[in-house]
């Protein structure tokens, strides 16, 4: 089964907050699909063209091993004045079960935190039994 876009559109806009039934449909568009589109040809950064599969296959293999190298390279280190700046800056932590209530409850309702897919209204249905964790949460990372 190949897909066109509107059908896409369509089961994105169904499965709209079920992650599940999503990744099953791409799983099945997946398995559908008899055929892998090959790399016929690869220009190269030189210029040359490269036509052998295991020439193309060794090139991306470079690549991939070497990306992390290569971004790393070009990230600017943050100046001393700004290291000092972040050490200074302090973000008022949550201290009370009864602030953490508060902004649970504060959620929408009807809209997932995250690409879990639980509601607002599974966390307000269980705020009692995740209050103390939440809190506790915050100085792990401390």
């Amino acid at each position: 089964m190949i897909a066109k876009p509107l059908d896409l559109e369509l089961k994105f806009r169904y499965n709209n907050n079920n992650a599940k039934d999503l990744w099953k449909y791409v799983k099945k568009l997946r398995e559908d699909s008899t055929t892998s589109p090959g790399v016929d040809e690869m220009k190269m950064e030189d210029g040359t063209s490269v036509t052998k599969r295991h020439e193309v296959a060794e090139y991306f293999a470079t690549y991939s091993s070497d990306i992390g190298k290569n971004l790393a390279a070009k990230i600017t280190k943050p100046s001393s004045r700004v290291l000092v700046q972040r050490r200074n800056m302090k973000s008022k932590p949550i201290e009370t079960t009864q602030e953490v209530k508060a902004l649970i409850n504060s959620l929408k309702g009807g809209k997932s935190a995250g690409i879990d897919g639980l509601k607002s209204e599974i966390s307000k249905i269980v705020s009692d039994f995740i209050l103390k964790p939440l809190v506790y949460y915050q100085w792990v990372w401390k």
